[in-house]
């Protein structure tokens, strides 16, 4: 009886013990928890000039179109293995939405420095969706798409994202977000989401 009595009254005495160590750091006074802000929004996002933009679309371009062979592959179906153009808006649009709403900036012009691509295809920039289709009627196996948003950096410049969409044929295709990072002096695309599909 009396080992039972000991063994319960150490019990009782860790948890009076637990329970005021409990209530103490109650009253001691807590620092607020800041709400943590979205990683990407208006004020954590610069927009800089076309320059910078033209620099990484042209640095990851080739890793962009090597991401969608698989897609190309299945869209295409057999004409996969005759396609040799994939066209290329002229226009970057806006088209970022944060809790605030749409950040809105003016389009601009692309400009692709080189424009062949692995296993001897080319990129062809268009100015209108009329231009693609006119193409297109030519010859039915070149067509794919591909539209780019303006970019959106982080404040250092070091991380940028934007959003392309692709087609291989009208009234359907996805839309896709891109991240990129600047490692060592060269923009590397660091992954893609789908974003949408239609």
């Amino acid at each position: 009886m009396k080992k039972g009595h000991l063994i319960f009254s150490i019990a009782f005495l860790l948890v009076t013990l637990i329970f005021i160590a409990c209530q103490e750091n109650k009253s001691k006074k807590t620092t607020p928890v800041k709400e943590e802000k979205a990683i990407i929004t208006e004020d954590t996002v610069s927009f800089v000039d076309n320059k910078l933009e033209k620099v990484i679309f042209n640095q990851t371009i080739q890793s962009i179109v090597d991401s969608l062979d698989y897609k190309i592959k299945i869209n295409l179906s057999n004409d996969y293995y005759k396609y040799k153009t994939i066209y290329v808006a002229d226009t970057l649009h806006h088209s970022f939405i944060d809790s605030k709403g749409i950040l809105t900036r003016n389009n601009s012009k692309l400009e692709v420095f080189n424009k062949k691509l692995k296993g001897g295809k080319e990129l062809k920039l268009v100015s209108s969706y009329k231009e693609y289709c006119d193409y297109v009627s030519q010859n039915r196996t070149s067509r794919v798409i591909l539209t780019f948003s303006r970019m959106y950096f982080s404040n250092k410049n070091e991380e940028a994202i934007f959003s392309f969409w692709f087609s291989c044929q009208e009234n359907t295709g996805a839309e896709y977000t891109v991240h990129v990072k600047n490692i060592n002096g060269r923009w590397i695309q660091t992954r893609y989401y789908e974003s949408a599909i239609r």
